[in-house]
C-alpha cells in the first residue's frame, strides 16, 4: 500500500460538538478511537471543547498520539500508517472514565511524557461534571476533512 493510501485513512481534520443536555458546552473531554487492522485500537483523550462545545482534531494529533502509543508499548501497537483502517469513534468521557485517567497519570507521569497542562485538564472536567446538573453528553461531527468513517456515542456523565 503506498503512502498516499495509508495517509488517507487519516483525516486532515475532524471537528466535533459536545452537547450537554442538547446544550452546546464547554470543557468536556472525549475519547477518540482509532481502528486497528492489527493489535489494539489507537485511543486519546481529546478537548477540552471550546466555549462553543467545539474540538478540533487534526492529523498531527492523531498521529502523535499514536506514536506515543507505539514508543511506550511497542509489543501492543503496530505502525500507525500501516494500521489505522479510517474508522473512527468519538465518546464523550463520563465522571469515572476521567477519574481512571486521573489515577493512570498518577501511577505512570513520571515514566511517560504527558501533554502539558494534562492533569489539570483531566480535573477540570471532572469538577466540571461533578458541579454540573448535566445528565447526558452527546458528540457530533460538524466537518470532517477526509475520507474517513466516523462514529460518535452519547455518555450518562456518571
Amino acid at each position: 500500500m503506498g503512502i498516499k493510501k495509508m495517509i488517507d485513512k487519516i483525516p486532515n481534520q475532524i471537528k466535533l460538538q459536545v452537547f450537554a443536555d442538547e446544550k452546546a458546552v464547554e470543557g468536556i473531554l472525549c475519547l477518540l478511537t482509532a481502528e486497528s487492522n492489527y493489535k489494539n485500537n489507537f485511543n486519546s483523550i481529546i478537548g477540552p471543547s471550546d466555549s462553543n462545545g467545539n474540538i478540533y482534531i487534526s492529523r498531527e494529533n492523531i498521529l502523535s498520539n499514536a506514536n506515543e502509543d507505539v514508543k511506550n508499548f511497542m509489543m501492543d501497537y503496530g505502525n500507525p500508517l500501516n494500521c489505522i483502517t479510517g474508522n473512527y469513534t468519538i465518546t464523550p468521557m463520563s465522571i469515572s472514565e476521567l477519574n481512571k485517567a486521573k489515577a493512570a497519570f498518577k501511577s505512570f507521569n513520571e515514566f511517560f511524557q504527558y501533554p502539558t497542562g494534562y492533569i489539570n485538564t483531566i480535573k477540570n472536567a471532572i469538577s466540571l461534571l461533578s458541579n454540573s446538573s448535566f445528565l447526558e453528553l452527546k458528540v457530533k461531527v460538524i466537518s470532517i476533512d477526509g475520507n474517513v468513517k466516523v462514529k460518535t456515542n452519547s455518555k450518562k456523565i456518571n
